[in-house]
């Protein structure tokens, strides 16, 4: 997905996974939430960010799970895009949503003019996410 939307946009992505990290094991939540997260924070810096490189990087640190998006582009002022009555839709309330589902955190660094950070947090072994789903799979919220 990363590299298919920032190519078709002239942008370039810039991935680092840190060795061992891919070994992992999530659970089908975690793995379809960091996936989503992920999925909206290049879809933003593409789509708003007027980037000229998104940087994505996953690691672990002290049994965590760090996934860091950024972008150099144009930034913008958090807390008036993330309420519903600011510029910004659904995606950045969705994103803290699911990152709290997953009792992780969610950080988001941006200055108008200086580009923009997400910063996504998570113990891999909090399996709380699991309460979320049906028996068949679906997500139940």
């Amino acid at each position: 997905f990363g590299v298919a939307i920032t190519e078709a946009a002239g942008m370039q992505l810039k991935l680092e996974v840190e060795p061992g990290v891919q070994a992992m094991t999530l659970d089908m939540a975690q793995r379809r939430d960091l996936y989503l997260i992920f999925k909206e924070a290049v879809n933003n810096a593409v789509k708003y960010g007027q980037a000229g490189t998104v940087r994505v990087s996953l690691a672990r640190a002290a049994g965590r799970v760090q996934l860091i998006v950024e972008d150099d582009g144009v930034g913008f002022e958090p807390v008036v895009a993330s309420s519903r009555n600011g510029t910004g839709g659904n995606g950045l309330p969705n994103m803290r949503r699911r990152a709290r589902e997953m009792g992780g955190e969610l950080t988001i660094a941006s200055v108008p003019g200086n580009g923009t950070r997400i910063s996504l947090r998570f113990d891999p072994r909090n399996r709380k996410s699991l309460d979320r789903m049906t028996s068949d799979g679906r997500d139940s919220t």
